[in-house]
């Protein structure tokens, strides 16, 4: 239930946790004063990506090996890769 995602369970930090809440409800903010505008993301593969929640969320290869973990975590088995082609437009906003 909605209410389990909050509760510990080893997997997600309490930080995580909010900033996927923040990121769900569209109210997280990536521009803060005194960052530079257009900013790269800072993740050495992905240096010359803008910092966008897309890319944070799906495209950096950071979120994709933490999608990587957390599905299997998520439907209790590891799935095929029809599975997941199948699950991630379901998941993806």
């Amino acid at each position: 239930t909605a209410r389990d995602f909050w509760l510990p369970d080893g997997v997600l930090t309490d930080y995580q946790r909010w900033s996927i809440y923040r990121i769900c409800t569209r109210t997280l903010n990536l521009y803060h004063a005194g960052w530079i505008a257009g900013r790269q993301c800072t993740y050495e593969r992905c240096v010359s990506s803008p910092e966008t929640i897309e890319h944070i969320v799906w495209k950096c290869g950071r979120a994709q090996r933490a999608w990587t973990r957390w599905i299997p975590l998520w439907l209790g088995h590891y799935p095929a890769r029809i599975e997941l082609t199948q699950l991630i437009p379901f998941i993806a906003y």
